[in-house]
């Protein structure tokens, strides 16, 4: 009897899903969140039309979780946020309490 037959070739491992990679990552226990920090953090989301920007927001919060299109406006104890729903674009207010994180993602 000549050795025994080689093993199989082992199968590729699955593709990795694409994850977004995390640049910054806020949290409500060391954040406080409110209009001065997203005017200074996070002014560029505030702006008109973010296609260009190479950076997108995920925020999670008592109410969901949101990925988002920008910051649509930033008051005293609430933001405006756009996001996509089905689609279609859709304002959303959060207000700052009920955020629990932030991750600012590169696309």
């Amino acid at each position: 009897a000549g050795a025994p037959p080689p093993p199989p070739p082992a199968a590729p491992p699955p593709p990795a899903p694409t994850q977004a990679t995390v640049v910054a990552h806020y949290t409500s226990t060391t954040t406080k969140f409110n209009k001065r920090f997203f005017e200074s953090e996070l002014g560029r989301f505030l702006k008109v039309n973010p296609e260009d920007n190479p950076e997108r927001l995920f925020m999670r919060t008592r109410n969901g979780e949101f990925l988002l299109y920008r910051v649509a406006k930033a008051e005293q104890d609430h933001c405006i946020i756009s996001i996509d729903l089905d689609g279609v674009r859709k304002d959303k207010r959060i207000d700052y309490f009920n955020i629990n994180e932030i991750e600012v993602q590169s696309r």
